[in-house]
């Protein structure tokens, strides 16, 4: 039976939104995606991943996991808190951030700032065999290690630190 819960701490600023592209937020499906992302990666089959994360095509199946976003603690970022000008170090790695949608990124709550905190927790909905369950492990904690959340997430934006994986 899985029951994984981990806490992360924003390292970097995460641009990451919901249906409200003015506000930050964490989401559940965006981790699924990442752990997804992962579980291929890791030697998954598509077979394996339409059973452990549920699917439509061909024998549309329900998730076997269920994730939960609790003890969020946003920081939500303010304007002044990236680089403003052209031409310096840091600029660069928000550049794209800035002009995307007509800068919309560099608002007030657009972005959750460093010290940003949120608790994931991973639940067995229904049995899985002993090899996916190993590779969803294997999966949670790559995410956990080497991980990242939002736009830019490439260029070092969400970055995050854990503590107690339990």
């Amino acid at each position: 039976m899985i029951n994984l819960t981990q806490t992360f701490t924003l390292l970097t600023p995460c641009f990451c939104t919901g249906a409200d592209q003015n506000q930050a937020e964490i989401r559940s499906a965006s981790i699924r995606g990442q752990l997804r992302w992962w579980f291929r990666i890791l030697g998954g089959t598509p077979e394996m991943e339409n059973n452990v994360f549920g699917g439509v095509h061909n024998d549309t199946k329900a998730s076997r996991i269920i994730l939960r976003l609790t003890d969020s603690k946003p920081i939500y970022g303010q304007p002044g808190m990236l680089p403003q000008r052209n031409n310096t170090p840091g600029y660069y790695l928000f550049h794209f951030a800035k002009v995307s949608n007509g800068g919309i990124r560099y608002q007030k709550k657009a972005f959750l700032a460093p010290g940003s905190t949120f608790t994931v927790q991973c639940l067995e909905r229904k049995t899985m065999d002993r090899e996916e369950q190993r590779l969803l492990e294997k999966s949670w904690r790559a995410f956990s290690l080497l991980g990242a959340l939002g736009l830019r997430a490439t260029r070092a934006c969400g970055a995050f630190q854990t503590e107690g994986l339990t």
